[in-house]
């Protein structure tokens, strides 16, 4: 690439001529001999989570069903933090949480000519409605940007891993099932980021760190405190996973205070079991 890119010298206009095995290249003339660099370009790869919850998008050339983590170039004179906040909310329309975007591993990537930085990022929840329960924010993704995006439980995605191969990488690998999702390669960064959060301990002893979330969040007479199991009407089982083929819809329907006797305050919560219904749009799920 870099042979293809740079023939001329940018100073003078004469011919330049590769060194140091293609690490550099240099101007022919005498009176210039000016230097030249494969050009690096540097991007960051970012892993929002928000409690159990992570955040992961689709471009729109991608195959239906695939899924990774957000991704862009670092602008001029912008910093590695900011370009991971700013790349967020561009794609998703969410807004990390301050100061929370930490460097976690990076990657050369030279096709054409990237380093992928990555990083970890948390999102603060927000209140469902007029109660006290805590969410994570609903993606507003721009289409320019993603076909979708979407937060995937922890659990759900341990589950995932493995299941599916990168279908940019095996054109046998056919149509992911509606339901579930295919991951980047195990040779990725996106995927090292995955793998290294789903496969971190649960829940920290002493409940969750106000304005993130642990499957829900609840604040009970101004106290936070994380509630282990979601009860759904009837009895259903907790979902993991959206029971239709539409982004999950958090939606509460019911929150009361049951007391038991000889126990302090117990907070029940009921979510609605549908996550929006409805068919697939074209070339999504």
């Amino acid at each position: 690439g870099g042979k293809k890119n740079t023939k001329f010298c940018q100073k003078c206009g004469s011919p330049v001529k590769l060194v140091k095995s293609g690490h550099k290249a240099v101007c022919v003339s005498d009176t210039c001999r000016a230097p030249f660099y494969p050009i690096l370009m540097p991007a960051v790869l970012t892993l929002c989570t928000c409690g159990e919850y992570a955040l992961l998008g689709r471009n729109s050339k991608w195959p239906r069903g695939f899924y990774s983590c957000l991704a862009g170039f670092v602008d001029q004179s912008e910093s590695l933090e900011q370009a991971v906040a700013r790349e967020v909310l561009e794609e998703s329309g969410i807004a990390i949480t301050p100061g929370s975007a930490v460097y976690a591993s990076s990657q050369p990537w030279p096709f054409p000519c990237q380093l992928m930085v990555g990083f970890r990022a948390r999102v603060d929840g927000k209140p469902a409605g007029t109660s006290n329960v805590v969410v994570p924010p609903t993606p507003a993704p721009d289409i320019a940007e993603l076909r979708d995006a979407r937060w995937f439980h922890r659990d759900w995605l341990r589950d995932q891993l493995g299941k599916h191969t990168d279908p940019r990488e095996d054109p046998r690998t056919g149509d992911i099932p509606v339901g579930e999702i295919a991951l980047p390669g195990s040779h990725a960064l996106a995927r090292h980021l995955v793998e290294s959060w789903v496969a971190e301990a649960g829940r920290e002893a002493g409940g969750a760190a106000a304005g993130d979330t642990n499957d829900v969040v609840a604040s009970v007479k101004g106290d936070v405190a994380a509630v282990a199991t979601v009860a759904l009407e009837g009895g259903m089982p907790v979902l993991l996973k959206p029971p239709t083929n539409r982004s999950f819809a958090f939606a509460v329907v019911e929150l009361s205070g049951v007391e038991e006797p000889g126990s302090a305050s117990k907070t029940i919560l009921r979510f609605q079991a549908t996550g929006g219904g409805g068919g697939p749009p074209a070339n999504d799920h």
